[in-house]
């Protein structure tokens, strides 16, 4: 035990916040790229720095609050140190990296960015009030993703992309506000850089326990693998939850209902039934699992002060639904080529 206290010891003393030049040396070279240089991209730049704004919140009398740590109080959001612990990302190498990502995102040819200024428009300040009653301190770019996917996802940085394909199943802006706060959520939280930093310990740890002789290849594919398992966004259990739960206080926050967040669950488990075949991204990154189902059901029925009224829907959301569905009958327009033959890509260029 001492012995291994002590390797973690010598692991911990190399890796620092922020993130020093021998610890980019140590990573795998797709991330060394990312940390060490990445050039500017005017085009992807946060527009707006959103300032803190979270409406006064009804106080809970039942006392279901306390099942939850100090940090989740919903009275301080945007106050209570959200996104701490294990980083040795600093936040400008954490925004390099969401600039990396979000250049290969768009230039990929699997993604068609929806330029319609109304369905633009619409997503863009949907999502940015979420992120006003959220405990993000980035600014955000939000942009719409022409495919028939039901997905959405958030870069490190605050780069929120969201397909059409989720405006399509939705059925009401409740529900699409759920899936925006979960994404923000991973944001807030730090969820991609805590995890690659996660990563880089173990990697660490292994090169000191390991003899540099014989073993040296056996590290350098683990490094690798750990690199590719964050690339991919594939985050842990623990984070998922607690996205999860951030999710459906902003979501709250912003005036929504937490119980539409499970009724797209519903949604997404009849399309999963009917259309097998279909490939769904967004719960292929955050597994739809019974255990899943039943915490955020709970935190649904139990966390949350009672409201008189909530947020459903908007005429907007209706229009922006037609105006996709008329985007699609347009003279030339083909589908993606993943409804038709679904493939499973490696995501460290498309996520």
């Amino acid at each position: 035990m001492k012995k291994i206290g002590f390797i973690l010891l010598v692991a911990l003393a190399g890796l620092t916040s922020p993130l020093s030049s021998q610890i980019a040396a140590d990573l795998p070279e797709p991330l060394q790229a990312v940390i060490v240089s990445t050039p500017p991209l005017e085009l992807l730049q946060p527009q707006v720095v959103l300032p803190s704004l979270v409406p006064e919140l009804p106080v809970s009398t039942s006392g279901t609050l306390k099942k939850f740590e100090a940090k989740y109080n919903l009275q301080k959001i945007g106050h209570r140190g959200i996104g701490g612990g294990l980083n040795f990302i600093s936040r400008d190498e954490e925004t390099k990296l969401g600039i990396r990502w979000a250049r290969e995102t768009e230039i990929g040819t699997a993604h068609r960015l929806v330029t319609d200024p109304i369905i633009t428009e619409y997503v863009n300040r949907l999502a940015q009030n979420i992120a006003h009653t959220s405990d993000t301190s980035v600014a955000f770019t939000v942009k719409v993703i022409d495919s028939n996917e039901v997905n959405a996802f958030a870069l490190p940085g605050g780069f929120l992309y969201v397909n059409t394909g989720l405006l399509t199943l939705a059925d009401d802006e409740a529900q699409l506000a759920g899936v925006i706060g979960h994404e923000i959520a991973h944001v807030a939280a730090r969820h991609t850089t805590r995890q690659i930093s996660r990563g880089i310990l173990m990697s660490q740890i292994f090169s000191a326990a390991t003899p540099k002789k014989g073993w040296g290849r056996v590290v350098a594919h683990l490094s690798a693998m750990v690199a590719d398992d964050m690339l991919t966004l594939k985050f842990s259990r623990g984070f998922e939850e607690e996205a999860d739960l951030l999710g459906m206080q902003y979501m709250y926050a912003a005036g929504y209902d937490p119980g539409a967040y499970l009724r797209l669950f519903e949604e997404l488990q009849e399309r999963k039934r009917t259309k097998p075949n279909l490939l769904d991204r967004l719960f292929s990154s955050h597994p739809l699992t019974e255990d899943r189902i039943k915490r955020c059901q709970r935190i649904a029925n139990n966390y949350f002060p009672d409201r008189e009224t909530y947020r459903l829907t908007t005429s907007e959301f209706d229009d922006v639904k037609v105006r996709i569905s008329d985007l699609h009958k347009r003279p030339g327009y083909q589908a993606d080529e993943e409804e038709e033959q679904p493939v499973l890509r490696r995501r460290a260029t498309d996520r």
